[in-house]
């Protein structure tokens, strides 16, 4: 399904070449053995107004990108695709999936089709339905210029109009009456009225977000969907919150909830809120923008006034405090577009259409979420191939009956309910969805863009700063905050604060004590007072996190800085006994010539007048050796205390980290490398 998904229901905007323009809720049945046996999927919200119209630097949904970069020749001869320009569509191509290119989508997307049911010719008839929506865009309208009806609309390019009624196998000149001429049954009495330009063009355009057989929403409705999930996450994180310290047995503390209740009034309350006002403007013919601003102005704003904001000078215009910031809400047009009605006419002409797709198209009923209902020829022919079940022979039998049904349809089902407006719909489509994630255990995934460009690596502060805050993650940070920030098992705790923990145990390895113990010394040793101590888990607050971290950071820095030390004392001592090493050797090449440091005399005999032997010049040697590594030692012992002072500086006084290189607590976090340990030095040649 995922290839139908993104065709149908994603589109390129400025923040994501591929973003999900609905809500979607995937119901999966699963066996007792864990396997999925089934799965039910339903669509909420997606933006119809998209199909006509795209912001600047968007695009339209990729099916239609990926259908004229796919199509055979056949297929784009039947469907008249042969032109390049579509007013529906901007040319900026529509987003790809790596490694695949828009005609493999497209040909992807047909294999879904088939895999669900859909025939070769209901495939057929799809793309033909979709290049319709294309030609529609493409109708040019102008004004007569007549003296009787100066503003009425003509077609200036019959050509296009012939191309959507043999796409969707309809009569011409009743398309083209009914675009043109709005029809009005008075007593008994037809009167015909003819359409400006602009009429008939908004009529075509309503047509053709009608056939995308799909009801959406404005960004007003998308605001306040994200404004009623946020406030459902939020509950969500504070629900989370009390449970755990519940579980845990640990005393909770008063949590002040972010709350965006006032800004949910302010467009969901019945009578005062916008929706309201807006659904009771709509069902007025000869209600105005500025009429609707009057009323929101006067009822809704003083009943939200903390969230509400009308124009300084008046307007049709207001202004709203969301938790992702402030918007304001242009009101022109906006009451056409709620009642997104389809003229009768029109509906009537579709429905005469001698296709059985589209006259099934509008004929079906619509949901409470204003998606049409599948009719029942088409829950026959829906099926995946190769599904089996143990209850066929069932099923089987209830097709039957549902085909008997089919040849004699109910008159009831045969209607379009009409009257209900698109804030009608959003409202219920909301509600519906809160309702199926208050049933569910809910995971939620906040997907962030590090930059604009989509380029690896590279991050942009305020850019990110901005998502967090649209997104709501800073309001969850502030419920974290007032609580519990830090929630860490005693293991989890060791691994966050390696040397802080070596260190309050005095060097013995944390893996021998219990964790309570070690737990204990560590928060003892940091002077940690306020946590709680759970069953399996510590709880820290937010400034107790902050002090350890800050604890943990500063006696990392300054045993590194000891060890850079001990590190450059030793490189230090090394290469100067390397400088002698390669001197000795270079004299060694010139015979008689005295070594660098060493004095050349005769061997004197002792009292009895005899040579030294080799034995006392290595007990000599030995003696030499062992008192510069105690001059050595003595001298690390020195360069340790100029850094012994750290305990001091991380509490203020009191105790020393007492460093000694033969009796030291913190050898290990040392780890002081042994020059030896790296093999001889290397062999220096010199020639003359």
């Amino acid at each position: 399904m995922n290839p139908l998904l993104e065709a149908f229901g994603n589109a390129g905007t400025i923040m994501n070449p591929n973003s999900s323009r609905f809500a979607k809720y995937l119901e999966l049945s699963i066996s007792d053995r864990g396997r999925v046996e089934g799965g039910r999927l339903q669509e909420f919200l997606l933006e119809k107004s998209r199909v006509v119209r795209q912001a600047q630097g968007e695009t339209n949904y990729h099916i239609f990108y990926w259908m004229l970069a796919g199509v055979t020749p056949e297929e784009a001869s039947r469907c008249h695709l042969q032109q390049c320009d579509y007013r529906y569509l901007r040319k900026k191509a529509a987003g790809t999936q790596p490694g695949r290119t828009e005609k493999e989508l497209f040909w992807a997307v047909k294999e879904s089709l088939k895999f669900i049911g859909f025939s070769s010719e209901e495939v057929t008839c799809v793309l033909m339905i979709l290049s319709a929506v294309l030609h529609m865009g493409n109708i040019v309208f102008a004004s007569a210029g007549s003296k009787t009806s100066p503003d009425a609309a003509v077609i200036v390019n019959m050509e296009e109009v012939t191309k959507v009624c043999d796409l969707l196998r309809i009569s011409k000149e009743d398309f083209v009456s009914s675009v043109l001429e709005d029809v009005l049954t008075t007593k008994g009495d037809v009167v015909k009225r003819p359409l400006s330009a602009q009429q008939a063009r908004e009529s075509v355009d309503a047509l053709a977000k009608a056939i995308y057989r799909y009801y959406g929403l404005q960004i007003m409705c998308i605001n306040v969907a994200n404004e009623k999930l946020q406030s459902f996450y939020n509950s969500l994180v504070f629900e989370s919150e009390l449970n755990e310290c519940m579980e845990e047995v640990v005393a909770h503390v008063d949590i002040t909830l972010p709350s965006n209740q006032h800004v949910l009034s302010l467009f969901l309350e019945k009578h005062t809120g916008v929706f309201d006002l807006l659904d009771e403007e709509s069902r007025f013919p000869k209600a105005t923008d500025e009429s609707l601003a009057a009323k929101l102005h006067s009822v809704a704003g003083p009943s939200q006034p903390s969230v509400y904001m009308k124009p300084r000078y008046g307007g049709a215009a207001f202004t709203v405090l969301h938790y992702a910031g402030t918007i304001t809400y242009q009101l022109c047009g906006i009451l056409k577009t709620n009642r997104d009605t389809l003229r009768p006419a029109l509906s009537f002409v579709m429905r005469g259409s001698a296709s059985l797709v589209i006259k099934e198209m509008f004929q079906a009923q619509l949901t409470n979420t204003g998606s049409i209902r599948p009719s029942k020829r088409q829950n026959l022919s829906r099926h995946v191939k190769g599904a089996k079940s143990p209850f066929e022979f069932f099923k089987k039998l209830k097709m039957n009956k549902q085909k008997k049904e089919l040849a004699n349809p109910e008159p009831s089902t045969m209607t379009r309910k009409v009257g209900n407006t698109l804030t009608t719909h959003f409202k219920n489509s909301l509600q519906e969805l809160i309702s199926k994630l208050c049933n569910s255990t809910c995971h939620f995934v906040r997907c962030i863009k590090p930059n604009p460009d989509g380029r690896p690596l590279v991050a942009f502060t305020d850019y990110i700063r901005g998502q967090l805050c649209s997104t709501g993650v800073n309001q969850t940070v502030k419920i974290r905050t007032q609580g519990y920030a830090l929630r860490a098992t005693y293991t989890l705790l060791h691994q966050l604060y390696p040397v802080l923990t070596n260190l309050s145990n005095k060097g013995t390895n944390s893996q021998i004590l219990k964790p309570d113990v070690c737990t204990t010394n560590l928060l003892q040793y940091c002077d940690i007072s306020d946590y709680q101590t759970g069953k399996t888990r510590l709880f820290l607050r937010q400034r107790e996190v902050l002090k350890m971290d800050g604890l943990e950071k500063q006696a990392l820095k300054q045993i590194v800085t000891v060890q850079s030390v001990v590190r450059r004392f030793l490189a230090c001592r090394e290469a100067a006994r390397l400088r002698e090493a390669a001197k000795a050797r270079l004299c060694n090449h010139i015979p008689g010539f005295p070594v660098p440091g060493q004095h050349v005399q005769e061997s004197e005999p002792n009292d009895q007048g005899e040579e030294p032997n080799r034995t006392d010049l290595d007990r000599e040697s030995q003696e030499r050796d062992m008192a510069e590594g105690n001059m050595y030692v003595e001298m690390l012992d020195l360069v340790l205390a100029e850094y012994s002072d750290m305990e001091a500086d991380l509490h203020g006084g009191g105790k020393t980290l007492g460093y000694k290189v033969r009796s030291s607590a913190c050898l290990g976090t040392l780890s002081v490398p042994h020059i030896g340990d790296h093999g001889p030095p290397p062999t220096h040649t010199c020639s003359h």
